[in-house]
């Protein structure tokens, strides 16, 4: 059995052996079909702790506005579907009035914590410029936010607690 290190090198290998349909030519890495600069997948592993933060983010977000949409008897379903969106920056000070009213009511800091705790991450914290960011930030919406199985069944089983 092959030993591996934490770098670069070794993670492109580890994804070529564990990816299926992945492959290397050159100075392209192959997945699916689809072509990735092999300085893209070294930076993705360089930078992989902001990124998951900045994942454990977005999931603690659409956790949060989902409780806030539920006890606020909106439509929540509705509502996550259109985030994150640029548009709710206008309403800054009603997003903070509102994560101030239920973050503590939530879960969301124990799932937060649990989360990045699964995932090796140290010192992460899930403040409220991280939540504005979050659900400010234009891009692929939270009805299509990829949860693992492991992720959804730590966010299942703390939310029973």
């Amino acid at each position: 059995m092959e030993t591996q290190t934490l770098n670069k090198i070794d993670f492109k290998k580890y994804l070529l052996e564990k990816l299926p349909d992945s492959r290397q030519e050159e100075l392209i890495f192959w997945k699916k079909g689809i072509p990735l600069p092999i300085d893209l997948v070294y930076r993705i592993f360089d930078q992989r702790g902001e990124l998951i933060k900045s994942y454990l983010d977005h999931i603690s977000t659409a956790y949060l506005y989902s409780e806030i949409l539920k006890k606020e008897n909106k439509n929540w379903i509705a509502e996550i579907n259109l985030l994150p969106s640029i548009s709710k920056q206008k309403s800054g000070s009603e997003l903070k009035q509102l994560y101030k009213k239920y973050l503590i009511k939530s879960n969301v800091i124990g799932i937060a914590q649990e989360l990045a705790n699964n995932l090796n991450v140290v010192e992460y914290d899930f403040t409220f410029e991280n939540f504005l960011f979050s659900i400010c930030h234009e891009g692929r919406k939270y009805k299509r936010l990829y949860l693992p199985l492991k992720i959804k069944e730590t966010i299942k089983d703390i939310t029973l607690i």
